[in-house]
């Protein structure tokens, strides 16, 4: 399947912190570590922003708020203790202004004093004691603040005043009385002023009035300045969390029209464009990038803006579309040429198809209907017997398994065996001929054919020529007999020193001799004549099979005789079946199967055997049943006998053969075997296998 489309791909990166290496990060690329529950992103190789998440922006925005509440409070206490202190302040230049007042009235009270002064000459005594008064109200005035002061200088004027006057106040003592109760007065609530000042402005440790300590100008003005700076060590510290909680990571600030941009952003304040844009020099990537909707961009610390994302996919279509598409696409199996493939899995896959017309092998690039047609011709044209493996099931079975090369028996007996059907040849028991073996004329040894025992002819053959005795007219001297090669007379041929590539043959007359090799040219070999071989002969040669005496000694591999006819042999019979052999007379399957010495035949190849068998039996009654033949062993425990059944027509004693011809396979084990019912003696037999074909 293929889609032509832009394609966009987004990465994840994600882990400890301790292990995030920005300098590995990929434009596009977000970053997540897994346990400090941070995000990165990357915008290109070197530029990477931690993303500040919404519940981290919750937090410190929440933590701004409590310090800006905190900084406004004590900007309130600021302005409250700043309104205070001025409060005071202004007290105390009303305390200020109410001293000055109080001087005033000491200075009037010195005018009036002097005013009287000539009456007050009849009183002196009284004057003297209006200025002891004086004095008083002077002490108490100097101890009035700083403004208090020209209060006292004044009230010692009138004093010495009066005292001046002493001489004209004797005469008016009762204005002189009235003049010093009103200095007096004045003096005091000038005192009284004083301190007041004094409680408002620094304090006086509770004196003038309760708590003054902590309620007075001076007291608010530093506790204003402490506050302030307090204020302004929170403000920094709230500043510090701002740009800490902000530095290098992104402050979502809401949807704008990309014409509604702020012409004096902030580094990282990012906004979502809810309309399309073409960038302008103003963004990092260049002018005349489009981007659709939804885009977002963000201002750098390089002052300019960039853009949250990778390569704009512009439109979709599928690759039998003829045009792009944009929006939510649907791509459907017939956009990209599927729509005629079903929408399963392979396995769940049901094509159609038709049975070929003819057998026809599968080939690369077959369609599939067309090689499942193919396969279902050749399941329609395969037989039953293709399904059941019996052989009942093959057409055309033959009747009998020839043999090409019969075998032909000749002799006193003929006969011939192809293998099409069991034959049976009788051959002829053998006489008790004997051999006589001489030495020029005179007997040796003599050999019956039946005889039990052995017997050695010894001829004594000459070693050495003075054991011999010469013939008359026997040359015994050394003659040169030796003659040369002519037309009339064999002989030696002549040294061939000096004759090269020469050979020796005959003239036109007969005479040999040295000759040139003039004709070189020579026939065709025939069955009669000698020759050179021909192509097709050589093609016939070149034919033969590599492994041709292989097969030829397979095909003899299996031959074997046993010879049990040896003297001393002779085994009881009676109805059970007895093995006839030399080295076991035993009916016990596993002595059976032992390795064969004058016992048996082992097949070695699997093939068509002949096999031979000559019994010499001699029956104890008349009508005797006899058995003879051979066993056959695969195993020990599983073997089958093949006999021939005859009645003996007196008690006697004679030579039965038993014949058969057929496949044995590999390791297969043959034995002679005999019985008979009414009980006889085995005196001997022969057991020859012929292999026919091997396979």
């Amino acid at each position: 399947m293929a889609i032509n489309t832009i394609k966009a791909t987004m990465q994840m990166r994600r882990g400890a912190e301790q292990h995030f290496d920005p300098d590995q990060m990929t434009a596009g690329e977000w970053a997540v570590s897994t346990d400090s529950k941070k995000v990165w992103m990357c915008f290109a190789p070197g530029i990477v922003k931690r993303m500040a998440t919404y519940e981290a922006f919750e937090q410190d925005m929440e933590e701004i708020r409590r310090i800006l509440t905190t900084c406004q409070d004590i900007q309130e206490a600021v302005e409250a203790f700043e309104r205070l202190a001025e409060q005071h302040k202004n007290d105390a230049a009303q305390s200020s202004h109410d001293a000055s007042v109080s001087e005033d009235a000491a200075k009037l009270s010195e005018v009036n004093a002097a005013g009287s002064a000539t009456s007050a000459a009849g009183s002196a005594h009284a004057a003297a004691g209006s200025a002891a008064d004086a004095k008083i109200s002077e002490d108490a005035a100097k101890l009035s603040e700083d403004n208090a002061a020209t209060s006292a200088v004044a009230a010692e004027e009138s004093k010495e005043a009066a005292a001046g006057s002493a001489q004209s106040a004797a005469g008016s003592a009762e204005d002189a009385k009235a003049s010093e109760d009103a200095a007096e007065a004045s003096a005091d609530q000038a005192e009284d002023f004083s301190l007041m000042s004094k409680s408002y402005a620094v304090g006086t440790d509770g004196q003038v009035r309760p708590g003054d300590p902590t309620d007075n100008s001076k007291y608010y003005s530093d506790l204003a300045q402490y506050l302030t700076d307090e204020a302004a060590k929170l403000l920094d510290q709230a500043q510090k969390l701002i740009s800490a909680a902000t530095a290098g990571a992104l402050i979502p600030s809401g949807t704008v029209a990309f014409e509604n941009l702020p012409t004096e952003p902030q580094v990282g304040y990012m906004y979502n464009i809810s309309n399309s844009f073409v960038t302008d020099d103003r963004f990092a990537e260049g002018p005349g990038i489009q981007y659709n909707p939804g885009a977002n961009v963000y201002w750098t610390k390089d002052g300019q803006w960039d853009v949250m994302i990778g390569v704009q996919v512009t439109g979709v279509k599928g690759a039998a579309e003829s045009f792009y598409r944009q929006g939510n696409v649907n791509i459907a199996p017939a956009d990209i040429g599927l729509g005629n493939v079903p929408n399963v899995i392979t396995n769940d896959q049901t094509p159609t198809f038709t049975q070929a017309a003819t057998r026809e092998n599968i080939a690369s690039g077959n369609k599939l209907s067309v090689i499942f047609g193919k396969i279902m011709k050749w399941f329609a044209d395969l037989k039953t017997v293709a399904f059941s493996g019996s052989y009942t099931d093959l057409s055309d079975k033959p009747t009998a398994l020839k043999n090409p090369s019969a075998l032909t028996f000749t002799g006193a007996v003929t006969g011939s065996y192809d293998g099409s059907a069991a034959k049976s040849v009788a051959i002829p028991s053998a006489g008790n001929g004997t051999l006589t073996i001489q030495k020029n004329g005179v007997n040796v040894q003599t050999f019956t054919a039946n005889q039990a025992g052995n017997a050695t002819a010894n001829i004594t053959v000459p070693t050495k020529t003075s054991e011999l005795t010469n013939d008359s007219g026997f040359k015994t001297t050394d003659n040169n007999t030796w003659k040369a090669n002519t037309k009339d007379q064999e002989g030696y041929v002549a040294k061939g020193s000096g004759q090269a590539n020469k050979v020796w043959k005959t003239d036109g007359s007969g005479n040999p001799g040295w000759r040139d090799d003039a004709n070189t040219t020579y026939g065709v070999a025939t069955q009669s004549t000698n020759g050179l071989q021909s192509a097709a002969d050589k093609k016939k040669l070149d034919g033969i099979p590599a492994n041709t005496q292989a097969q030829i000694d397979e095909i003899n591999t299996g031959l074997g005789y046993v010879n049990a006819s040896k003297s001393g042999l002779s085994v009881s019979l009676s109805a059970s079946v007895f093995y006839i052999s030399n080295d076991y007379g035993s009916s016990t399957p596993a002595i059976a199967m032992a390795k064969p010495t004058n016992s048996g035949i082992q097949i070695l190849k699997s093939g068509f055997f002949i096999t031979f068998a000559r019994f010499v039996i001699s029956t104890s009654a008349a009508g005797t049943r006899l058995s003879y033949g051979v066993r056959k062993f695969k195993t020990s425990s599983d073997y089958s006998d093949t006999t021939d059944n005859t009645s003996s027509a007196s008690a006697r004693s004679d030579t039965y053969t038993y014949i058969r011809a057929g496949h044995y396979d590999a390791n297969t084990y043959l034995r002679p075997i005999a019985s008979a019912a009414n009980g006889g003696i085995c005196y001997g037999c022969d057991l020859t296998v012929i292999s026919v074909k091997a396979g």
